[in-house]
């Protein structure tokens, strides 16, 4: 009966007995099909969907500190910060990625792509080339009272 199958420390046990599988050996059971009951497909799948009761709404607040030249329109950027409501991290290196490629993107596009005003002037044409990007990131993990996984 599917209902004495425990699922621990990466075994599958058998409820009130000592026998168990190890995961491993299970899945690789179910994808060479050697000894399957007559009618059972090879292979291991399962899907769900989450649907949570109460949506996340993430939010942030980028600020970028610039210094523009007006004679010659060369914009250097002096500081740029970045305040992002993740929840709960899986990957920090993966976040850390996102966050450092939407900067990047964010700051070429103001920085490298046209900015056109009715009457031409200095800025009638694309701004300077940004100075290299220097990264210095800095995270702290809060609790949110919206988001049930992770709470103590």
């Amino acid at each position: 009966d599917e209902s004495d199958i425990i699922i621990e420390n990466g075994e599958l046990k058998v409820a009130g007995t000592d026998k168990s599988v190890p995961w491993f050996q299970m899945a690789l059971a179910c994808y060479t099909a050697h000894n399957l009951p007559d009618g059972m497909e090879p292979g291991l799948k399962e899907s769900a969907f989450f649907d949570p009761t109460n949506f996340s709404f993430p939010a942030g607040c980028y600020i970028c500190e610039v210094e523009v030249d007006p004679e010659t329109g060369k914009t250097e950027i002096i500081q740029f910060v970045a305040a992002d409501d993740f929840g709960n991290i899986i990957n920090p290196m993966i976040v850390e990625g996102q966050v450092h490629g939407g900067v990047a993107q964010g700051i070429g596009q103001a920085m490298l792509e046209s900015c056109m005003r009715p009457v031409p002037s200095v800025h009638h044409r694309r701004l300077s080339t940004p100075s290299p990007m220097r990264s210095a990131a800095t995270s702290w993990k809060c609790r949110h009272h919206h988001k049930p996984f992770g709470q103590p």
